[in-house]
């Protein structure tokens, strides 16, 4: 069995996620019970909160996030590269296709910086946010032993970004907005900041894609915490971002655990307050 309680945990989501491939469900055992019960016994209290309807409630939205992600960013690239190896590798060979040298480049969510130590050298410039203190100290650990110049780390909630009007040639949004409770807020930010006929790349999860799927991210999500607020199907997930006033021009499915639709839009200006 191995030392760490979080290693043990990846190989029972690998387990459970093998069998579910294979159409069959088995029942988490004895040995793994533990850990399992461990992740979910310090879950924050977020994962039960409902929709966000006032400046409190934001600000609470607001703290359980960054209590739990801070908790996991220690974690988080392993987890990635455990589970979602083979969707985060399509998803970078697609961002890379859509890159030019002369692009200023935001990314809302960033984790730990993933995406943007993939892309830097194909760019102008990325500013990078997460909502995570934690997060973001572990991106800027990275970024100073990799010695890059390109790439600003900060701590920024997606809903309320403190960054100019029309900025950005492109906005990323990796795997983020299905986690959110009102993903229009971002959407808005994102048209906000873009410049006019901006690029905008979302890249998500849509578990609601088929039952396998919903299976899987419930499991994923009880033994992980990551909540899947949003179990869109993949068409549900363009009408939601049609709706936000986004015109798409570019859809690739990456089939992987969990179906994952890589969506590259524009601003829809007609549609703009």
């Amino acid at each position: 069995m191995p030392a760490c309680p979080l290693a043990h945990l990846y190989m029972t989501i690998h387990g459970l996620l093998l069998n579910l491939q294979n159409r069959t469900i088995s029942i988490i055992c004895k040995t793994c019970l533990p850990f399992a019960s461990l992740v979910c016994c310090h879950l924050p209290d977020f994962i039960k909160a409902t929709k966000p309807n006032s400046i409190k409630i934001m600000d609470n939205r607001q703290k359980k996030e960054r209590r739990f992600w801070d908790r996991f960013a220690n974690f988080y690239d392993s987890f990635i590269n455990k589970v979602f190896r083979k969707s985060y590798a399509a998803i970078l060979e697609n961002i890379e296709s859509d890159l030019n040298s002369n692009q200023d480049v935001l990314e809302i969510g960033t984790g730990t910086g993933i995406i943007p130590f993939s892309i830097c050298s194909k760019v102008s410039s990325i500013v990078a946010t997460d909502i995570s203190p934690k997060m973001v100290h572990v991106a800027n650990r990275k970024l100073t032993k990799a010695k890059i110049q390109n790439v600003d780390f900060q701590i920024q909630d997606s809903y309320n970004l403190t960054l100019p009007d029309k900025s950005f040639d492109m906005v990323i949004a990796s795997n983020l907005l299905h986690l959110l409770y009102e993903p229009e807020k971002p959407l808005n930010e994102v048209k906000r900041v873009l410049i006019e006929n901006g690029i905008f790349i979302a890249p998500t999860l849509c578990a609601g894609e088929n039952t396998k799927s919903k299976i899987i991210a419930s499991i994923i999500g009880s033994l992980s915490g990551f909540k899947v607020v949003n179990k869109w199907s993949i068409n549900e997930f363009k009408n939601m971002l049609t709706k936000n006033g986004f015109i798409i021009t570019k859809t690739v499915i990456i089939y992987d655990k969990i179906p994952l639709a890589y969506i590259v839009m524009k601003n829809n200006i007609a549609t703009k307050t």
